[in-house]
């Protein structure tokens, strides 16, 4: 008997991972959901953090998970220092990052 396959397309690891950092990266504090309370996606269900990661989340649930982002990974607003101070220069150079999936390749 031939092993089950889903039906359900996911999305692969690299687009979850990028998909993430893209939007921790796009969110300012303006523009993040407002509490539960007023906010009118705070019922749905959503998918686990390892899943994100694993990149098995059927697509609706990805959304679902994406756009409540902050149940999972809960943030807060730092102010800014009244005193920054520059950081030292690294005593080492990190190499490239390449990540070749499908045949596509992405660096940072």
């Amino acid at each position: 008997m031939p092993p089950k396959t889903s039906t359900i397309p996911t999305l692969s690891n690299t687009f979850v991972a990028a998909s993430v950092a893209l939007f921790a990266a796009a969110c300012s504090p303006s523009e993040r959901p407002a509490p539960a309370t007023d906010y009118p996606h705070a019922e749905e269900s959503i998918g686990e953090l390892r899943a994100i990661y694993d990149g098995v989340l059927a697509p609706d649930v990805a959304i679902r998970t994406f756009r409540n982002i902050h149940r999972l990974l809960p943030v807060d607003t730092v102010p800014a220092s009244t005193s920054p101070r520059r950081l030292p220069p690294a005593d080492v150079t990190l190499p490239e990052l390449r990540i070749v999936d499908e045949g596509r390749e992405w660096s940072l």
